[in-house]
């Protein structure tokens, strides 16, 4: 009986692994901020990002990388012969303010357009979690925590571990974003209007 409950956990582990690698590696740790409307990740191939903005609808593609960093003006050729929008928005480890101004104008002219984004930065586990916690304050009513608490690393099926541990995938205290998300204030869309609650609640 011992023995076939450690081969069954054994088996459950290796499954949990090979979906792990696979969300990271493959799907490069896509993940949904809003529904039909904006998505996260980290850079993709361009033949796989191109495959995946058509699969999802993804009508612009937002890069914070920078110039220097690896395949940056690959994707954007690779983009540019599609009708794909491809925007450069060039963001260092630790946003500055001028760098949330610019993604906020970008976001509000995106959801007034009706275009669905994704968001990217080079492993889909700093930067573009960040602005997903930003656009989630900006134009979903979040609280700075709330947004905090949803900026998870942790792939769909394992989001029941952030319940069991609320730590687990989480930005830690000492991650330099952590204070950004936790005191930030919001902007506001250009047009003034107001945020529009999307009804998820990362609490719940």
């Amino acid at each position: 009986m011992i023995r076939t409950l450690l081969l069954m956990l054994g088996v459950f582990l290796a499954a949990c692994a090979v979906y792990y690698a696979h969300w990271v590696l493959i799907r490069r740790r896509l993940v949904t901020i809003v529904p039909d409307r904006a998505y996260q990740s980290g850079a993709m191939s361009a033949p796989r990002l191109i495959r995946c903005a058509r699969r999802l609808g993804i009508a612009t593609v937002v890069d914070f990388r920078g110039v220097s960093e690896p395949r940056f003006a690959d994707e954007a050729r690779a983009l540019a012969q599609t009708d794909i929008r491809y925007i450069h928005l060039p963001v260092g480890r630790e946003p500055q303010p001028e760098d949330v101004r610019r993604f906020v104008t970008l976001m509000a002219e995106e959801r007034s357009a009706g275009r669905r984004v994704l968001l990217h930065c080079k492993d889909g586990e700093g930067r573009s979690i960040y602005f997903a916690a930003v656009y989630r304050i900006e134009f979903e009513g979040w609280t700075p925590r709330q947004a905090w608490q949803g900026a998870s690393r942790l792939p769909p099926l394992f989001r029941f571990v952030s319940w069991l541990c609320p730590p687990a995938g989480r930005f830690s205290p000492r991650n330099p974003k952590t204070p950004l998300i936790l005191g930030y204030r919001r902007v506001g869309a250009p047009d003034g209007s107001p945020p529009v609650r999307s009804g998820v609640d990362p609490a719940a």
